[in-house]
């Protein structure tokens, strides 16, 4: 195996590197029996988890250290998680053979160029996600990012072959009838056919991650019988836009005790945020998801 080039004036001589070079990008493919039950074809088992940026560095391997030693438990549902950037490359060692698939929080659309502090799709395939968390209302709101950012993302990264995890939701609270109007815009936007009714260009895998922004970081989530008609509206929505593997996830504000009741509106699973960072907390709710009929 090669080395790092000394580049000092005199040098050109190879400096000896005993690290691994990570290439072991994973695809869509693996997305096809994520979380599926065999005696719930039709539907699937996730739950996910976005740390954001609650974690230094040490305490992210202590916490995927923790998922790690539970996750022979695991069963059949599929479980995620979305460490911070410096963390990807631990991720990898550490979750491998486990079952648990990784992510980004974020990417750029481009593969390369002078985009300081970016971080390409292309990169995030070498280093092994899966998944791309992209549009979420934090960075909506913090960062400017808009739903042609959002479209730009997502193309990128189903191009990588890697599952885009589009985050969508009201930022108010609003009836149904328009929560499902902004809901299933801000998703057509994002699958880039924003009033067409012809079905979206990439092929690959997406996961819907609705998230009513008025629901997050409060003490309980929104009420089933909100989510509920949301839920089976982005599903007829995406039977018509989209040909292919595609799960939809209910998150903001997910707490075990309530993960039985949000599991009755339709959804495959469920996107956790801060309640994830405790690692008992996230395997009651990975555990009422493996146990709930619905």
């Amino acid at each position: 195996q090669r080395g790092i080039v000394d580049a000092r004036p005199g040098g050109e001589r190879e400096v000896p590197w005993s690290g691994d070079i990570m290439t072991s990008g994973r695809t869509f493919e693996e997305f096809k029996s994520f979380g599926v039950r065999e005696e719930y074809p039709g539907k699937r088992c996730i739950v996910g988890a976005g740390i954001k940026m609650y974690l230094s560095y040490s305490e992210t391997i202590k916490w995927l250290e923790g998922i790690r030693a539970r996750a022979a438990g695991l069963g059949e549902v599929g479980v995620f998680v979305l460490p911070t950037f410096p963390a990807l490359g631990v991720a990898q060692k550490m979750l491998a053979g486990t079952g648990v698939l990784f992510g980004a929080q974020d990417t750029h659309w481009e593969e390369r160029g002078p985009f300081t502090g970016e971080v390409s799709p292309l990169v995030l395939r070498e280093v092994g996600c899966t998944f791309i968390e992209i549009g979420h209302a934090e960075r909506r709101a913090m960062f400017g990012e808009t739903d042609e950012w959002v479209r730009r993302k997502t193309s990128a990264v189903l191009k990588q072959g890697l599952v885009p995890l589009i985050c969508i939701g009201e930022r108010t609270e609003q009836r149904i009838d328009l929560a499902i109007d902004i809901t299933i815009q801000q998703m057509r936007e994002a699958l880039g056919c924003p009033s067409s009714r012809e079905k979206a260009s990439e092929p690959g895998a997406v996961v819907i991650a609705y998230e009513p922004v008025w629901a997050i970081g409060v003490e309980r989530s929104a009420p089933v019988n909100h989510i509920e008609p949301i839920v089976a509206a982005i599903r007829e929505e995406l039977s018509t836009v989209w040909s292919g593997a595609s799960a939809v996830l209910y998150g903001g504000s997910v707490n075990p005790s309530q993960a039985e009741g949000l599991l009755q509106t339709g959804v495959d699973g469920l996107f956790i945020g801060r309640a994830a960072l405790n690692i008992d907390h996230f395997f009651e709710t990975i555990f009422a998801v493996a146990n709930s009929d619905n």
